[in-house]
């Protein structure tokens, strides 16, 4: 669930990221690797368990080669002005 009260987070869509992960080849260690963060932060995003930054969510977009839409979850809240 994502952290509403922090812009600075957003809702990731772990399943994504696990997938074009896997289809990328890469483990949650070499992935976690490239990104400079612990296997164990890597796991809490791709379960959700944490909101992630958006800094982060770049960075695995980038890593794995897709859009960052392509791994976030999208919201029907309204957002606020």
């Amino acid at each position: 669930m994502a952290d509403r009260t922090n812009p600075n987070r957003v809702p990731q869509n772990g399943a994504a990221i696990r997938e074009i992960r896997s289809r990328e080849g890469l483990s949650v260690s070499e992935l976690a690797r490239s990104l400079d963060i612990s296997d164990s932060h890597l796991r809490n995003i791709e379960n959700e368990n944490r909101p992630a930054r958006v800094e982060h969510l770049a960075a695995i977009a980038k890593a794995l080669h897709c859009s960052l839409a392509s791994i976030r979850r999208e919201t029907t809240e309204p957002v606020a002005s």
